[in-house]
């Protein structure tokens, strides 16, 4: 909690990215509101810098992965896309 606030809310980095205008002590309510449609945000710092280690490694080995978060069953699915920006 007081880290979230002295980092302006910034735990909900996805809606800050979606909806940018939104002010930083709105960002829990505009969470709650499409909570439906997102992934479900990691609980702690350290457990994100593991993650992230974790993709970093998987990508060293393969160099094609592309990490795919677990997405509620009431969200619309992502699309499959190719992230392959080679010419």
């Amino acid at each position: 909690p007081l880290t979230a606030y002295l980092y302006w809310q910034m735990n909900f980095h996805i809606e800050h990215h979606m909806w940018a205008a939104v002010p930083f002590f709105n960002l829990p309510k505009l969470h709650r509101a499409m909570a439906f449609d997102i992934p479900t945000p990691l609980k702690g710092y350290l457990r994100g810098i593991k993650l992230l280690l974790t993709i970093q490694k998987q990508q060293h080995v393969d160099p094609d992965y592309c990490f795919m978060p677990h997405f509620p069953s009431t969200s619309v699915p992502p699309k499959d896309i190719s992230l392959n920006y080679a010419p």
